[in-house]
């Protein structure tokens, strides 16, 4: 009698297990369909129109953001033709955008000097059409490409050619985060004194505005 009830304890235990991989599997299988229907459904929308416009919406807000880090050579695909669509339209705003997301795309790939070119065109236009907004953040990007390549000088030179638009900005969040991307670089050269006075600096603005944000990492 007790191995009858033992087996049977077994035999509902391995209906739960294969139950519950079959519903995980289920799933898997229909967020994937889902990725995989949403791009598709862009593609036919894509190929069906000849507004620019909406063209370059899907092409960057849809494809490019729903391939960007998951399949970065597609991705690059999609921005550059993105760009392609925004230089035909004349717009400088759209232009810069897709050229730091085609420059962020290629450090993530590992291709660090052309992805450091990129951004040396996008901050020249941004320049130009006073983008200030977005020029800050360019910086950013190069500066932390430099360090990505162990180039500390250049790194330190765009982060604070980033920290001082964001000062001008008034922005004291983004001033803290640059701040203590700042203090990152001077830690990786071993100036622990100068990075430690760039982190205190970033603590205290934190603290002063109330944003917690990542504040064990400083």
């Amino acid at each position: 009698m007790k191995s009858t009830q033992d087996s049977r304890h077994l035999n509902s235990f391995d209906l739960l297990v294969l139950f519950s991989v079959f519903f995980l599997t289920a799933l898997t299988l229909q967020s994937q369909n889902f990725h995989t229907t949403k791009a598709d459904s862009l593609k036919l929308v894509l190929n069906e129109t000849s507004d620019l416009s909406v063209k370059f919406n899907i092409l960057f807000g849809g494809l490019f953001v729903e391939l960007v880090d998951k399949d970065n050579e597609a991705a690059l695909d999609y921005v550059t033709q993105a760009n392609n669509v925004a230089i035909k339209l004349g717009d400088s705003l759209n232009i810069v955008r897709t050229l730091r997301g085609k420059g962020y795309v290629l450090g993530k790939l590992g291709r660090y000097k052309e992805s450091i070119d990129i951004f040396h065109v996008a901050i020249e236009i941004a320049r130009r059409n006073n983008l200030y907004e977005i020029e800050k953040i360019l910086f950013n990007n190069v500066a932390l490409t430099y360090t990505e390549l162990a180039n500390y000088d250049l790194a330190l030179e765009y982060h604070f050619k980033s920290l001082s638009i964001r000062e001008a900005l008034g922005n004291k969040s983004e001033v803290s985060i640059s701040k203590n991307n700042i203090g990152l670089v001077y830690y990786k050269l071993q100036n622990f004194e100068r990075a430690l006075e760039f982190y205190f600096q970033s603590l205290a603005i934190k603290q002063e505005i109330g944003d917690f944000y990542d504040i064990e990492r400083t």
